[in-house]
């Protein structure tokens, strides 16, 4: 269900939601929220100024914990709310145990490098005639314990879910807690855990008990759920690491702000293809191809970082940007992040507004934090990379769906 946010007193922080509504006919829907109070409407018109006047220090994560003021219901027959908290946030308490006293917030280098693994292992899984797949099908009817000498690409769950957000839920009696990494690019759910089945249950997921698998495949809670919930599930990401959002899985009923995008359905895979149709920079549409986004196809992923675009894409983005930058000093380039900036000295800078528009023409304007990520306050670049080749999967990543509304 999409809650309208209830935030009088932390607007700045309210997660407009991201949705994702599952139909039986596999033809998926996304539908972006926007749940703004009065506060805000002057962000939503379509009339925005083209540009985002915002203080530097909002980039930055707060250290103390605002929890969302959305009201968020428990469970009942229809519909079961959980906290989505951002994993290495003051709100989480992964870290926090003595036992894992060890446990460090990893560095943004450290976290875009696990981005980069995990946008490598997506593209492999997407790309119908790569040689991973290949050897994969190959392998796929013979006993695979034979296959050692098989050349697969190995990947620890800690890296692949770089370890953005988690959920956390109570099973069993006496209840026990567990946390799980919130992922909608997986479908397993718990490791060495029987819950329905399981499959391929290797993998290190940090101090996490294990994936909760939103995917598409018939082993995802999403799937195993279908009869209770209908297959529909929306989320909100918390807008800042130091606030929370929610996940709920649902088939009641649905707001009136509600925009839907269709989910193409893509033969044998668990992820959510979206159509891209265009990408606005400063209010102004820029001049590319539709073949672009048609050539790599298009998902969105609430495990990936960074936005990936495709190359011709991201390079027209970039350009666009750093021309209505100029008057700010350049930054070199930080990992994956290209298009930096120095603001030192600066309190409040302007930045071009960027929006998105989807498949039934869905138009999505990202916030500042979507936009800009922060280093420091001499290294803060936009918040996109492009992809190696034009075949590549893009991938519509958390950084640019907290700002959104969802179900």
């Amino acid at each position: 269900m999409a809650t309208t946010m209830n935030n009088h007193h932390h607007h700045h922080h309210h997660c407009s939601s991201f949705s994702l509504m599952i139909i039986k006919l596999m033809l998926m829907l996304l539908l972006l929220i926007f749940g703004a109070d009065a506060h805000d409407h002057q962000h939503l018109q379509p009339t925005t100024s083209h540009y985002h006047t915002l203080e530097i220090n909002t980039l930055f994560p707060a250290s103390v914990c605002t929890a969302a003021t959305t009201h968020i219901q428990g469970s009942n027959k229809r519909q079961s709310t959980l906290e989505v908290l951002h994993r290495h946030g003051p709100c989480s308490q992964l870290g926090q145990d003595q036992d894992h006293a060890t446990t460090t917030i990893p560095s943004l280098s450290e976290v875009l490098s696990h981005d980069q693994s995990r946008v490598d292992s997506i593209q492999a899984r997407v790309k119908p005639n790569s040689d991973t797949n290949k050897i994969k099908n190959i392998n796929s009817n013979s006993n695979r314990l034979k296959d050692k000498k098989a050349n697969l690409p190995v990947q620890s769950g800690r890296s692949l879910g770089s370890g953005n957000y988690i959920v956390t839920i109570g099973l069993g009696t006496p209840t026990k807690t567990l946390s799980l990494i919130f992922d909608t690019g997986t479908t397993e759910v718990f490791p060495n855990f029987l819950f329905g089945c399981g499959q391929n249950n290797q993998g290190l997921f940090g101090n996490t008990a294990g994936l909760l698998g939103l995917g598409r495949n018939s082993l995802s809670i999403i799937s195993q759920t279908a009869q209770k919930y209908g297959k529909y599930f929306s989320y909100c990401l918390p807008s800042t690491s130091s606030s929370t959002g929610h996940l709920t899985l649902s088939k009641s009923g649905v707001s009136t702000n509600v925009k839907f995008t269709p989910f193409a359905s893509s033969q044998g895979t668990s992820f959510y293809f979206i159509d891209i149709l265009s990408i606005s920079v400063g209010g102004r549409q820029l001049p590319i191809s539709q073949s672009v986004f048609t050539t790599a196809g298009s998902i969105i992923d609430s495990g990936t970082v960074i936005t990936r675009l495709p190359p011709a894409a991201y390079s027209t983005m970039s350009a666009a940007f750093r021309k209505l930058m100029a008057k700010y000093k350049t930054a070199p380039a930080y990992s994956i992040l290209d298009t930096c900036y120095d603001f030192t000295g600066l309190t409040t800078v302007s930045i071009p507004a960027i929006s998105f528009t989807f498949g039934g023409n869905v138009k999505v304007d990202l916030a500042p934090s979507g936009i800009l990520v922060a280093i420091s306050t001499s290294r803060i670049c936009l918040a996109f990379a492009g992809n190696n080749n034009a075949d590549d999967v893009a991938i519509f990543g958390n950084t640019q769906q907290k700002t959104l509304g969802g179900v």
